[in-house]
């Protein structure tokens, strides 16, 4: 697209289930390792779909705010908040909750570089 094109409020939703091999505590709840990953795969396909595949995480916020079970679906809402200058830099939010309650288990805030802009910027 143009320079004028926004994806600002683009949205992803996805699925996601920890088994026993991402346990912590004998079963007790997901490794917060696993949950981090699992935001941090959700914010870079979104990017993927909507800024194209040359983006990587440059800054990574995450916030687990309550224990995770295992062997339990829970949903992953991430959206594009803001974009920089020239689209060089990616703002997304993620979520990660139980969908019977709507509870925030986790949550992230990452900053994305979008090597396309910044190497097109460059010649």
């Amino acid at each position: 697209g143009s320079d004028g094109d926004t994806t600002v409020g683009s949205k992803l939703s996805a699925a996601v289930r920890f088994g026993d091999a991402a346990s912590i505590g004998n079963g007790f709840s997901a490794h917060g390792g696993a949950i981090e990953t699992s935001l941090d795969e959700a914010t870079a396909e979104l990017a993927k779909m909507t800024q194209g595949v040359m983006c990587f995480t440059t800054e990574a916020n995450f916030k687990l705010k309550q224990k995770v079970e295992l062997h339990k679906t829970y949903l992953i809402e991430a959206a594009v908040t803001k974009l920089g200058i020239r689209g060089m830099r990616v703002f997304i939010e993620a979520e990660l909750k139980d969908p019977d309650s709507g509870q925030v288990a986790a949550l992230c805030s990452v900053q994305m570089a979008n090597m396309a802009k910044v190497t097109a910027k460059r010649k």
